[in-house]
């Protein structure tokens, strides 16, 4: 077994699920990792694992989000695991740099898989549809890292509240309400509330 596969079966393991929905992504998910074929491969159909970041500001009420120009909406960083990453977590970490110029310090963030979602990709070009099994990481930056989300902006900070005005779909919003409650429990501030 590769320590890729490995630190991914580790941090699954590691996980607790939120609600039934994620219980089967994580479900779906060790399967893929368990079978045959080499699960972070683009190649490999109809599924593969990506990565991607939930990135809070220091405060947890922004969060950063790019423009996924075939999707045509606003996501969190990610993409698919390159040959030279290691963990997810590499992947995660190098996605959000190249997509939004925010480099997330290992030392300063751990990072820690807070959801996980698996979600059908639609066609395009010569790709059929394929699903995507996403390991999404929190991570935490200074907001002075990127700027506030602006008019003709690819990527920036969004205050966490306001993601359901941008048509941001369930899944990442969940993903985000996991990540701030997390920040939250690691401020000692439990009581506070999360993005719905």
């Amino acid at each position: 077994m590769t320590l890729r596969r490995s630190a991914a079966l580790a941090s699954l393991a590691a996980h607790r699920c939120h609600d039934a929905i994620e219980q089967a992504a994580v479900d779906a998910t060790v399967a893929l990792l368990h079978g045959a074929g080499d699960p972070f491969a683009r190649a490999n159909l109809p599924g593969h694992i990506t990565a991607s970041a939930i990135v809070l500001d220091e405060s947890a009420e922004h969060v950063l989000v790019v423009w996924h120009d075939g999707l045509q909406r606003w996501l969190q960083p990610g993409g698919h695991c390159e040959p030279g990453d290691g963990a997810p977590l590499d992947t995660a970490r190098r996605e959000t740099a190249e997509e939004t110029g925010v480099h997330l310090a290992p030392e300063r963030d751990a990072g820690r898989l807070v959801h996980v979602d698996v979600h059908d990709i639609p066609a395009r070009g010569p790709e059929p549809q394929h699903r995507h099994h996403d390991l999404r990481f929190a991570f935490t930056a200074s907001y002075e890292a990127a700027v506030p989300l602006g008019p003709g902006a690819r990527s920036g900070w969004l205050r966490a509240d306001a993601l359901p005005n941008l048509g941001i779909d369930d899944s990442l919003r969940r993903a985000v309400a996991c990540a701030v409650r997390v920040a939250m429990a690691a401020a000692g501030q439990h009581g506070a509330s999360a993005p719905r």
